[in-house]
């Protein structure tokens, strides 16, 4: 199994990085700072942290996604067990 490589890919908001699976010859997105990785090219957020009307203020994670292999729990639901044990 050959190992991802990164890509050029101008245009993407620092942090990420592009980085291309030669396994599935697949194209995703990792963000170092936060480790989270989509295969949706990220934009850069709206000024203030908002996410541009998809959902609200997302903690500066860009609205993004990652792969079912790595997801985490939503923020909302992460919220709803925070708010549940206090």
């Amino acid at each position: 199994m050959a190992a991802p490589y990164r890509v050029d890919e101008p245009g993407l908001p620092p942090p990420w990085v592009a980085i291309m699976d030669p396994n599935t010859q697949r194209k995703y997105y990792w963000n170092p700072n936060t480790n989270t990785t989509t295969y949706d090219a990220p934009v850069a957020p709206a000024p203030g942290g908002y996410d541009g009307g998809r959902g609200g203020y997302d903690g500066g994670r860009g609205g993004h996604h990652q792969p079912a292999h790595q997801q985490q729990a939503p923020a909302a639901a992460t919220y709803q067990a925070c708010a549940a044990a206090s």
